[in-house]
């Protein structure tokens, strides 16, 4: 390897020679050295223009210097973009941005970038890489060790403390700025992992976020949050507890918060020491269906064995009373009879109603 005064690097198995008299070779094969250039033109496949019909080639604005020390530009036609890592299976694509119009400065809007030849031919110039434009952002050394990588408004950083930030801005031009036609609202999503290991997933107020340190998750939507399972179930395990709350700001609107289950089956709710519906504040209780349907059959047994003795009893005071009279000594034992059942009958209604109590559970409530 051999490195000349001018920087040029050649390898082992090259010479070097004297190019000023080398005849019309010089021009086509001489170009040894490296060239920077303006992208001009993008060069696809389908274009009548392209060399290769496979792969996107490009034309570009080269300056150059002679042999002579005499400055200029020239076009490079069908300039392919060197391979990153020269496999079918193991490849990065990218374009670059070409422009055919220039800024104030008569600098090219296209990318900037540095062109090699092989073996010094020309008609097969690469595209290397590329040069930092002369009017982008200053570095900072307050930006410490960092990677910052843009590519047509998706933004990837690599902080000094490690952290790591992707912000999606939306299509760009050339200098950053957002494409004609592309609504900035929309842009300003990111996904970030801070230097505590904590993970975030952010667009204005809607997050989403791994708390590290908490060992939690937190997610925030300005307007819906929505699980669905398309096939299978969704399923909520709180070891300690689920907790769903509805808060309604605007209750003094009248607007109301409501939570809603539906199913189209069943719902089941289960649980060792009962199941709470509705607030602390003011409820009333729900019944225990098997106790209390129980006690009320209990109830009708005791109302029919009176009943029914009240109205034997009845039948009989009532006969008593026909012609011939038997008497009111004979008719009264029926009625004091009679007056008895009533009693019990009472008695059977007031015990059920002593027992009501009991049939309302504590742990069932609503409002």
């Amino acid at each position: 390897m051999t490195i000349l005064a001018d920087g040029t690097v050649i390898g082992s198995h090259m010479g070097v020679s004297d190019t000023s008299r080398g005849g019309g070779s010089t021009e086509q094969f001489g170009q040894w050295g490296l060239r920077m250039g303006i992208v001009r033109d993008i060069i696809y496949p389908e274009d009548k223009r392209s060399e290769s019909k496979r792969f996107i080639e490009y034309t570009v604005e080269v300056q150059f210097k002679d042999s002579q020390g005499r400055t200029g530009t020239t076009p490079y036609s069908n300039v392919f973009l060197a391979s990153a890592f020269g496999g079918r299976g193991d490849k990065i694509r990218y374009t670059h941005r070409a422009a055919k119009q220039v800024d104030d400065q008569g600098l090219g809007l296209g990318s900037k970038v540095v062109i090699g030849h092989l073996n010094g031919d020309r008609q097969q110039a690469i595209i290397l890489g590329g040069i930092r434009d002369q009017n982008d952002k200053p570095d900072k050394e307050d930006d410490g060790h960092n990677y910052l990588w843009e590519f047509n408004g998706v933004q990837t950083v690599i902080r000094d403390d490690g952290s790591y930030e992707l912000l999606f801005k939306g299509a760009t031009d050339y200098d950053g700025e957002a494409r004609s036609g592309v609504d900035r609202a929309k842009g300003g999503t990111k996904f970030v992992m801070d230097a505590k290991g904590d993970l975030y997933l952010a667009h204005d107020d809607q997050t989403l976020r791994l708390n590290h340190a908490a060992q939690a998750w937190e997610m925030e939507a300005v307007s819906l949050v929505s699980l669905k399972a398309k096939r299978g179930q969704v399923k909520v395990d709180g070891y300690q507890g689920v907790e769903i709350t509805a808060t309604d700001k605007f209750a003094n609107g009248g607007l109301g918060a409501e939570v809603r289950v539906a199913a189209s089956s069943n719902i089941v709710l289960e649980c060792r020491s009962g199941v709470r519906i509705g607030s602390e504040l003011g409820h009333d209780n729900l019944v225990m269906g098997t106790t209390y349907r129980n006690a009320q059959s209990a109830l009708h047994r005791s109302m029919i064995e009176v009943l029914t003795q009240l109205t034997v009893d009845l039948a009989s005071a009532g006969a008593a009373l026909l012609v011939p009279v038997i008497g009111p000594p004979a008719s009264s034992l029926f009625v004091t009879k009679a007056a008895t059942d009533v009693v019990r009958l009472v008695a059977a209604i007031g015990q059920f109603e002593s027992q009501s109590v009991s049939f309302l559970s504590r742990k069932n409530t609503t409002d």
